[in-house]
């Protein structure tokens, strides 16, 4: 019992340590993360948009951004958006798009617009359905639990909630997949690439060419290589992507916690007089076909209808389902992979998005 207590403290002890210095690389490369969106201005974009901290980025670049007409809330799958697809001037729009956004990060980046008066006319919101499957995990959120834990207090929220939100960030020395996040970002450091954007560029958005960049709006442009995918590849991969669970629904329970927490957002923006339309995004033909013939995925998808149409009918909020490409419509040569669409989709999806809410 002794040697297994040993074993079992050393374990926790390692990882503890191994999570703790990756959180100070964090901060160490929080400055030379700040100063890029500081810099970046209306027409230009940076370049090499990758491997960085995303929701440090956001931060910042909240605090230097005009107050937006129309902001884009979601995962990456939203992230190519931008103000010329929803119709206002490019500064009248701002993309909070991120990778692997979870709800949690929606509610820090309401409260940092709120808290800077840079409340928005209408927000968009881009749901995945895997946001409500208590059996998926995404933890990136965690680097914005601070405004997550604030708007929780500031909103009315429960004591419990407020309290589970201090526990998410204490948690995160020995998370599993904290773990896995700082192992990576310790390799990169070793090989001194680090994953803050010291090394990026900004430019004029006619000088992107073929690499991957971000635009001051928000919005992201892929690299040429991913866009001139072969669409055979494509819908082979968008296949086994929906056959082995890449949707994140094929072990699926509701987490009421994620639906009290839209909830809660979406009351909060209308009490401020903002419009809301949502609507789930569309998967590639293909990947469709797989997840509506299987039982259990197609269940989760309804069970997320459902949740998402009684959520719009109770806050007033417009909501749309195009997880069904067929409904915006958008055909297999319009989707890069199993579940990002192309610009041209995309805009289709949104401009639909405003007439049916209209």
């Amino acid at each position: 019992m002794r040697v297994f207590t040993v074993t079992l403290g050393t374990l926790l002890a390692l990882v503890v340590s191994l999570n703790a210095a990756a959180t100070w690389s964090r901060w160490r490369d929080d400055a030379s993360i700040q100063s890029v969106p500081a810099a970046l201005r209306a027409g230009e974009a940076v370049l090499d948009y990758r491997n960085v901290d995303e929701r440090r980025f956001q931060r910042t670049r909240v605090s230097v951004i005009a107050r937006p007409r129309v902001v884009a809330f979601g995962s990456s799958r939203v992230m190519q958006a931008t103000g010329a697809m929803v119709g206002v001037e490019p500064q009248a729009f701002y993309n909070l798009g991120m990778s692997g956004g979870t709800l949690e990060d929606h509610v820090a980046l309401w409260e940092l617009l709120r808290r800077q008066a840079k409340i928005p006319e209408l927000a968009i919101f881009s749901i995945d359905p895997w946001v409500f499957n208590a059996e998926f995990q995404e933890v990136r959120w965690l680097s914005l639990s601070a405004e997550v834990e604030a708007f929780s207090a500031r909103g009315g929220g429960r004591w419990v909630e407020v309290a589970v939100a201090s526990w998410n960030q204490a948690k995160e020395l020995v998370s599993y997949q904290v773990l896995r996040d700082s192992a990576r970002r310790l390799r990169r450091a070793v090989r001194n690439r680090p994953a803050a954007m010291a090394g990026t560029v900004i430019v004029p958005e006619a000088a992107v060419g073929d690499r991957q960049a971000l635009r001051a709006d928000g919005s992201l442009i892929y690299d040429g290589t991913f866009q001139r995918r072969d669409l055979l590849e494509i819908h082979d991969e968008a296949v086994r992507w929906a056959a082995t669970g890449g949707a994140g629904l094929a072990r699926f329970r509701s987490n009421p916690e994620h639906v009290r927490l839209l909830e809660a957002l979406w009351r909060d923006l209308r009490a401020r007089g903002v419009r809301i339309v949502a609507y789930t995004p569309p998967y590639h033909p293909a990947a469709w076909r797989v997840l509506e013939s299987d039982a259990r995925q197609r269940q989760a998808l309804d069970q997320v209808r459902a949740i998402l149409v009684g959520l719009a009918a109770r806050t007033g909020a417009g909501f749309s389902d195009f997880a069904d490409p067929a409904a915006v419509p958008c055909g297999a040569e319009e989707f890069f992979d199993p579940q990002h669409p192309r610009p041209a989709c995309l805009q289709r999806l949104l401009r639909r998005l405003q007439a049916d809410s209209r």
